[in-house]
């Protein structure tokens, strides 16, 4: 029988309307951890801007690059993938939307004694991960969409 190795856990995230799941595919040696992001939109308006949800992802990664080196927690080769069906989406229809970021620990935290795979990436959501889901939630809205952790749902948890 064939151990399980990979974790992964829910973030309590109440503060945002985004489901935010941690997890790696190795706990015991976590050289990935990745963080997913995910909730449902609605548009506001008929006109929905696509390149928007283009520019999300490069423009997290880009940020990512220019502030990861600051905390000494993750390499900078950080991986960024964002999903939304923009064609299917429509006026007061809900669409879910998810991101993946793919986080590579340095070597020194890896090797610490004591660093287990939950609290390194504890420190990831902390110091990365839920600034992001804020910052996304407020492009969201800034661009004419509701959010919300709920499918069907039609209420809206704005942070401003």
């Amino acid at each position: 029988m064939a151990k399980k190795i990979n974790s992964e856990y829910k973030v309590n995230n109440e503060d945002s309307s985004f489901i935010v799941t941690m997890g790696t595919s190795n706990k015991k040696n976590p050289e990935v951890i990745y963080s997913v992001l995910s909730t449902y939109i609605t548009p506001n308006s008929e006109e929905i801007n696509e390149e928007f949800f283009e520019e999300v992802p490069k423009n997290i990664k880009r940020n990512l690059k220019s502030t990861i080196s600051k905390y000494g927690l993750c390499e900078k080769d950080v991986i960024v993938v964002s999903d939304v069906a923009t064609s299917r989406m429509l006026y007061g229809k809900q669409s879910y939307f998810d991101m993946q970021i793919y986080f590579k620990p340095q070597k020194d935290i890896l090797l610490s004694k004591n660093r287990k795979f939950k609290d390194i990436s504890d420190d990831i959501y902390e110091t990365f991960v839920k600034d992001i889901a804020n910052n996304i939630e407020i492009s969201l809205h800034t661009n004419g969409f509701l959010t919300s952790k709920n499918k069907n749902k039609r209420v809206s948890k704005a942070i401003y």
